[in-house]
């Protein structure tokens, strides 16, 4: 496989097939592993990586990586029960034999040098690709951590054991994956370090119809405007998550 070529044929494409961000994103680093593995025809790979290296969010993948498939651009399979699924990359490029029957040939001098022009453009990508690899993959990583509410959950709450991690990516299938980021954070400034406090979080802001952070930010307002109308109440940011805590525990009481 040409990378050149193969980046070149991508980008040609890309506007026709109407290829989203994400779609972008994961292909290259599909590219990337690809030419890390020595361009073998499949590669395994498992979601961790992927994620940690493209920088994107659980959801958004999963999304990505079915409409690359759909639009011709890659295929994968699973090979069974907790065993990472298997990936090859569709090359795009042009075969020599599809050259125009009234396009004049190319010259054996030309073709030799455009092989030479190839390798060491290719050469010059490697290399700067792993100049460029050991502080893009820092920064990758922190984004990632910042973005992915199951790597939140690990880094900042503890083992994240299958029910809370079922929990997570239903809310992430429920509100937007920065809500979910945000209800957790919030509930460690609370010092309430276990997700059942996010959830109750995301359930009020859930009924109220809360979609964005700027949303969640109205709504603050809200709750602070409605304790300065109260007397002898100082409305401080205490104030407004103490409201929400003692909201939640009156609604984990009602339901028992």
């Amino acid at each position: 496989m040409n990378y050149i070529k193969e980046i070149n044929a991508f980008y040609d494409r890309m506007e026709l097939d109407g290829l989203t961000t994400s779609e972008i994103v994961l292909w290259h680093t599909l590219m990337h592993f690809h030419n890390k593995a020595g361009w073998r025809e499949e590669i395994t790979l498992a979601a961790t990586s992927i994620l940690v290296k493209s920088g994107l969010t659980e959801s958004a993948f999963k999304r990505a990586r079915k409409q690359l498939k759909e639009k011709g651009y890659l295929t994968f399979r699973s090979v069974g029960k907790n065993q990472a699924p298997i990936y090859q990359l569709m090359t795009r490029e042009y075969p020599e034999s599809g050259r125009l029957r009234d396009e004049p040939a190319i010259p054996q001098a030309d073709v030799q040098m455009n092989e030479q022009m190839d390798q060491q453009a290719n050469q010059s990508a490697d290399a700067l690709l792993k100049q460029k690899e050991t502080k893009r993959d820092k920064t990758t990583v922190v984004d990632a951590i910042r973005k992915n509410p199951h790597t939140f959950y690990e880094q900042n709450f503890g083992v994240l054991n299958p029910h809370i991690a079922e929990s997570i990516t239903a809310w992430c299938e429920d509100m937007p994956e920065e809500l979910v980021l945000e209800a957790m954070k919030r509930a460690l400034q609370q010092n309430k370090p276990f997700f059942q406090y996010s959830g109750g979080i995301l359930k009020r802001w859930q009924a109220r119809g809360v979609k964005t952070l700027e949303e969640v930010e109205s709504l603050d307002l809200e709750v602070r405007r409605s304790l300065i109308s109260k007397p002898n109440e100082d409305p401080s940011v205490d104030d407004i998550f103490e409201e929400i805590r003692r909201e939640r525990e009156g609604n984990i009481r009602g339901g028992e």
